[in-house]
């Protein structure tokens, strides 16, 4: 329990999930580069949670000095793995040699830099993106589909506009049904002029639609399968992965526990691809 508990507060697990997301997005043609940039997701991932964690300890730190109140202490074991990981990732950019690459991904590393930081705002005295009213689950939403899909998709060269449309909606849209439990987890903690889902809906409805988000995809997963050539035993691998996810995310009615939003809902992306190259080892090869 302790071994997994550190896997999530060392932020390893987010990153675990969102290299899942984008392995799934490769499908099962992985070249070198395809992996290459993979690693790189889990490990900018990583980097990008422990900054974000870093910079917000040093935010209270600052706060609570101001107050003349007990010091806050200062996160830099989040630092150090942020330090790493991004040390990291820049090795794993330079493997890959692609200035395009580069290009396409500075929007997402500059939501991740900017994201937790304080800036002035006209009517209070600071704020920051993630206390924007509502622009918070927009933003990692967009940025984790943006990262997860279409990057890889265009990495493929494929050109199906339609196909691309309606994934990186629903991408989204998963994502987003993936998140509302960490707002649902942090309903006690979150300042009410953040407007978070179960703020704004009560804590009931925000869990209604999250389900209803993983349902979307569900639907959407079936659409792949009659409309777009998705194999039977990938997609079924999905439905029954995604159902999973909407029986934890139930669960949260009676269960907000640290533990089974950071690691269990957490896994939902992992449980997908766990699915999926079952599948695909199991009927990869069949005539049926």
């Amino acid at each position: 329990m302790k071994f997994l508990i550190a896997l999530y507060r060392s932020n390893f697990w987010v990153g675990l999930a969102a290299a899942a997301l984008t392995y799934l997005s490769f499908g099962q043609e992985i070249t070198l580069d395809y992996l290459l940039y993979t690693l790189f997701i889990l490990s900018s991932t990583i980097s990008a949670y422990n900054y974000m964690h870093w910079v917000k300890s040093l935010n209270n730190y600052r706060e609570k000095k101001s107050l003349e109140e007990e010091d806050h202490p200062i996160d830099w074991a989040s630092f150090s793995r942020a330090a790493f990981a991004g040390m990291l990732s820049f090795l794993l950019l330079f493997f890959l040699g692609s200035i395009t690459l580069i290009y396409y991904l500075f929007p997402a590393l500059l939501i991740a830099l900017l994201y937790p930081l304080a800036f002035p705002h006209p009517n209070r005295a600071f704020s920051s993106l993630r206390m924007m009213p509502g622009l918070k689950l927009f933003l990692i939403a967009g940025s984790w589909s943006y990262l997860s899909f279409a990057i890889p998709y265009w990495m493929q060269g494929r050109v199906d506009t339609l196909f691309f449309g309606w994934e990186f909606l629903m991408r989204t849209l998963l994502v987003m049904g993936l998140t509302i439990p960490f707002d649902i987890r942090d309903l006690d903690k979150d300042k009410p002029s953040m407007r978070t889902v179960p703020q704004v809906f009560g804590k009931d409805n925000a869990i209604g639609l999250a389900i209803l988000a993983l349902f979307l995809y569900q639907i959407w997963t079936l659409m792949q399968f009659f409309f777009f050539g998705q194999a039977w035993f990938q997609s079924l691998a999905i439905l029954l992965a995604l159902e999973i996810g909407i029986r934890m995310i139930k669960n949260l009615k009676t269960n907000r526990s640290e533990f089974q939003v950071n690691f269990w809902i957490e896994a939902i992306p992992i449980i997908l691809l766990i699915f999926s190259q079952i599948a695909a080892l199991a009927f990869g090869n069949s005539y049926f």
